[in-house]
């Protein structure tokens, strides 16, 4: 056991160990939170996108209980993928979110220029930066 679990809550714990199947039972548990931070102040799905925790990201999308362009510490979860340059998380999340959502004047393609996220600049080169509602409506 790491030595940070006994500061997580219990969902956030089950997401950052990447456990999609323990993920499903306790959406479904009454007595847990699957909105409930950590001590840093993200949530769930946000520390399955820090630590690139794919098939756990899948289960929390599904569950629809997640707000996706929420803002945590100056960064939406698209810019969070983007920083770690994570293509497999970054292309669930922009099914989901506009990609061009800003944060002080910055986009995830901003966030990844900075940090040098080669693969994920590459990706938005190759398919272009479009909001959610133009992907939807194509």
């Amino acid at each position: 056991m790491r030595g940070t679990s006994a500061h997580k809550p219990l969902f956030c714990h089950a997401a950052f160990e990447n456990q999609p199947d323990i993920l499903r039972m306790l959406l479904e548990h009454p007595s847990i939170d699957p909105l409930a931070s950590e001590e840093r102040g993200a949530n769930a799905v946000f520390a399955v996108v820090s630590e690139c925790r794919a098939e756990a990201l899948c289960v929390l999308l599904a569950s629809g209980k997640f707000d996706l362009d929420a803002n945590w510490g100056g960064m939406t979860l698209l810019m969070v993928a983007a920083m770690s340059d994570n293509v497999a998380c970054f292309k669930q999340l922009v099914a989901c979110v506009d990609v061009m959502l800003t944060i002080e004047g910055r986009t995830a393609l901003h966030v990844a220029l900075t940090a040098g996220a080669y693969n994920v600049v590459a990706m938005l080169a190759e398919e272009g930066p479009r909001s959610r509602h133009e992907m939807h409506s194509t």
